[in-house]
């Protein structure tokens, strides 16, 4: 994401004063950092549609003005967020390896969660159009459904 795309995302945004008050310089370099947090984050997603794209991008600006304004997270020394939710999904930040900000999670909530489904989606067999009939008893094969994984926590 450019930097001239983070900076017209914060023209109508509430912390518009505090992102514009850090230098051009800072703005660049915290940008690139936030753009690696949250690329991070989701490199198990596709991002496939525009308003997807859009969340993503709303992601990186705002990691960007949480890095700004918080930066002992680009030093490592996270507050340990404990957990994020976002349209009826939560995940959980409680580890010291987790430095998004709270925005930034609720971002990219949708985008895992979509992720999450196709991850947990058991593929379906191959069927054939038309099944072949076996000529004698002993050809016959007994056919299983698929065996789906259960997880339980």
């Amino acid at each position: 994401m450019l930097i001239t795309e983070i900076n017209a995302f914060f023209q109508n945004h509430p912390l518009k004063e505090q992102y514009f008050a850090a230098n051009e310089i800072v703005r660049t370099g915290t940008a690139a950092v936030a753009e690696r947090d949250v690329l991070a984050a989701v490199s198990q997603c596709t991002v496939s549609t525009d308003e997807e794209r859009g969340f993503l991008n709303a992601a990186i600006a705002e990691q960007t003005i949480f890095l700004i304004l918080n930066p002992e997270y680009l030093t490592g020394c996270y507050s340990h967020i404990q957990s994020i939710g976002s349209g009826g999904e939560s995940r959980r930040f409680t580890a010291n390896s987790s430095p998004l900000g709270q925005r930034a999670a609720a971002l990219i909530a949708p985008l895992l969660a979509k992720a999450a489904k196709v991850k947990d989606t058991p593929s379906q067999p191959e069927v054939p159009d038309t099944p072949e009939t076996p000529d004698t008893p002993e050809e016959t094969e007994i056919i299983l459904p698929p065996v789906i994984p259960l997880n339980r926590g």
